[in-house]
């Protein structure tokens, strides 16, 4: 399922991953459902967050990565500040 999942995500161009949503017929042959590039960051309720804390990440250090990843890619600061402000608005919202 991991090399499925990475396959969808490759071949719609999703770099920094996202939530692949498979789902195995009767005779396991995995279907396709949706991919979401944009993964949640709610501290309880999102599924990245949750899978993180499940593996042994925890949220403030979930976020400091995804601002890490995200700064290497972004071309503008105002794009850049635009996602960091979006973060730090759900750290506040849901502390």
């Amino acid at each position: 399922m991991l090399r499925v999942s990475a396959e969808f995500l490759e071949i719609l161009g999703c770099q920094d991953g996202g939530r692949v949503d498979v789902r195995l017929d009767a005779d396991g042959i995995p279907n396709f459902i949706e991919v979401n590039p944009l993964a949640g960051l709610n501290e309880i309720s999102s599924d990245l967050p949750i899978l993180a804390r499940m593996n042994g990440f925890e949220y403030n250090s979930l976020l400091k990565q995804s601002w890490n990843l995200q700064k290497k890619e972004l071309n503008s600061y105002k794009i850049f500040l635009s996602y960091f402000l979006y973060l730090l608005s759900l750290r506040i919202n849901y502390a």
